[in-house]
C-alpha cells in the first residue's frame, strides 16, 4: 500500500485474498466464492496478510485461454475469448507451472506512453485495441496496471490489475489515472546482476630446490666429507623419514631439504645395533650361568649334611 506523493515512484500489485483465509488472488474475478473478498488493503491486517508478500504474489493465478491454450491476463489476448478461464492451476502471475517459462503479457501503442510498444494488463490502454497481442518480451515486471484508491485517505492507495480489485470501500484509477501519481507494475523489477571484477592473476612463487636434490659439482666434494662428519656440524640434526631411512636435515639459505644418507653409513648404524645386542645377551647369560652354579653348590652342601649327621637310640645304638 503506498501514499502518493509529488515524485512519481515505481510500486507493483499486491495480492488480495478470496475470504479470510485465502487463498490468494490478484482480484475477486479469481476467487471461487465472490463474497468474502479482501482487498491487499484489508488482506494486510487479517489472516492473509502472507498473500501480499512478492513470492505469493508472483504465485497467484491468472487465466487461460483454454484446458490445452496459452495462459493470459484477459480473454482479449485468446483467438476464442469465450474458451477463456480466469483462473488456471498451471498459471501464475510470474511463470508457467507446467511449461516452466516466464509468463507473457500483451503489447500494443499507447500514444500516452510514446510511439513505442508499452506492456498492459488489458487492452484499455491501447490506441488500436485490436493490436493488443502476446509480447514475449512482456514480462510481469514490464506491465502496467492501475490502482485502488482508498476513499477515506485518497492519498492511501494500491496497485491493482482491475477494478475488480478494488473493495466497496475504495475507487479504482486507470493507468492514465496514475501518470502523476505513480507508475504501478504487475510486479517488482528482478534484482540487478551482479557486476564481476576481472582481478590480475597472482605472480608465481619463487622456485625452490625441490626436496631430494643431488648436490651440484662444484659442492660434491665438501658434500662427501660432510658425510661421515659428526652430528655436531652444520649440516643439521639426523632424523628418520617416513620410509623409514635414515636422512639428514639440511637447513640451509636454498631451502629445507631431506638428503638420504649413503649405503654404507645406514649399514653400519645396523651392525652396531647387532653387536651391541650380542653383547647385552652373553652378558645376561653368563649371570644366569653364575645363578645356576651357586644354586647346584648350595644343593650340594646341605646333601652332605643330611649325610654326615648320626643319631642315639635310647639303647645306645648308633642310627
Amino acid at each position: 500500500m503506498s501514499s502518493s506523493s509529488s515524485e512519481i515512484k515505481r510500486v507493483s500489485v499486491d495480492s488480495g485474498s478470496c475470504g479470510e483465509w485465502g487463498p490468494c488472488a490478484l482480484s475477486v474475478d479469481h476467487c471461487d466464492v465472490k463474497t468474502d473478498w479482501l482487498s491487499s488493503r484489508r488482506a494486510v491486517s487479517s489472516h492473509s496478510a502472507g498473500c501480499t508478500s512478492s513470492k505469493k504474489t508472483q504465485q497467484s493465478k491468472i487465466g487461460t485461454c483454454s484446458d490445452d491454450g496459452p495462459c493470459a491476463s484477459v480473454k482479449e489476448l485468446c483467438d476464442v475469448p469465450s474458451l477463456f478461464q480466469p483462473k488456471h492451476k498451471n498459471c501464475e502471475v510470474m511463470e508457467n507451472e507446467l511449461t516452466v517459462t516466464q509468463m507473457a503479457y500483451g503489447s500494443c501503442i499507447s500514444s500516452a506512453f510514446g510511439n513505442d510498444k508499452a506492456c498492459f494488463w488489458s487492452n484499455e490502454y491501447c490506441d488500436d485495441k485490436e493490436s493488443f497481442d502476446f509480447d514475449g518480451a512482456c514480462t510481469c515486471d514490464k506491465v502496467r496496471v492501475g490502482a485502488c484508491r482508498w476513499n477515506n485517505s485518497p492519498d492511501v492507495f494500491h496497485c491493482a490489475v482491475s477494478e475488480a480489485a478494488c473493495d466497496t470501500d475504495e475507487t479504482f484509477l486507470s493507468v492514465m489515472d496514475l501518470k502523476t501519481i505513480a507508475d504501478c507494475y504487475l510486479c517488482r523489477e528482478p534484482p540487478a546482476t551482479p557486476t564481476t571484477t576481472t582481478v590480475a592473476p597472482l605472480p608465481p612463487p619463487p622456485s625452490s630446490s625441490p626436496v631430494g636434490n643431488p648436490p651440484t659439482s662444484s659442492s660434491s666434494s665438501s658434500s662427501d666429507s660432510s658425510s661421515s662428519s659428526s652430528s655436531s656440524d652444520d649440516t643439521g640434526e639426523t632424523m628418520t623419514n617416513t620410509a623409514g631411512s635414515l636422512a639428514t636435515f639440511n637447513n640451509n639459505n636454498a631451502g629445507n631439504t631431506f638428503t638420504p644418507l649413503s649405503n654404507k653409513n645406514a649399514a653400519d648404524a645396523v651392525n652396531n645395533k647387532s653387536l651391541g645386542g650380542i653383547i647385552v645377551g652373553s652378558i645376561g647369560g653368563v649371570f644366569v650361568a653364575v645363578l645356576l652354579l651357586i644354586f647346584v653348590a648350595r644343593k650340594v652342601r646341605q646333601s652332605s649334611r643330611r649325610t654326615g649327621r648320626q643319631e642315639v637310640t635310647s639303647d645306645g645304638d648308633i642310627i
